[in-house]
């Protein structure tokens, strides 16, 4: 799939649009690549898309959480190496990727915790939900926002 013709002129697409098209674009290239992670990966977009303020020079920011610390620990580099390699710097096209971005549930629950890292907590109140496989996302971000229930 060529992700520059299917992400051509996002910017000009609502936001479930652009997730449908991130959506299919994980599932045919992503996982293609990473079939492992299927069914244990979410996927999320942050970003100026997912906070609605988005244009012409905007990018589509993407978020990968892992389930632990032991497979963020030994797969984090082999998916920035993937979209560095692929995707942004020899065609620069408007995925983005960056390496905050990859991260793990518990990790995500510490900092959403404390008030050291509190533009994580609008990052992600904004989030679009891609793939949650476990549900955990939500659930996670239904805590931060409106405490355990």
């Amino acid at each position: 799939m060529k992700a520059e013709k299917l992400f051509k002129n996002f910017q000009e697409k609502s936001q479930s649009e652009i997730a449908e098209l991130v959506k299919k674009f994980v599932e045919e290239d992503f996982f293609q690549t990473f079939p492992q992670w299927r069914d244990k990966l979410a996927v999320l977009i942050s970003g100026s898309v997912a906070s609605g303020f988005y244009d012409a020079k905007s990018d589509i920011d993407l978020n990968f959480i892992f389930p632990d610390e032991k497979s963020w620990k030994a797969h984090k580099f082999d998916i920035l190496s993937y979209f560095k390699r692929k995707y942004l710097e020899p065609k620069k096209k408007p995925i983005e990727v960056h390496g905050q971005n990859i991260n793990f549930i518990k990790q995500i629950e510490k900092e959403l915790g404390s008030c050291k890292r509190d533009w994580m907590l609008r990052e992600f109140s904004d989030a679009i939900i891609i793939f949650d496989p476990k549900n955990k996302m939500n659930i996670l971000f239904s805590e931060a926002c409106f405490g355990r229930q």
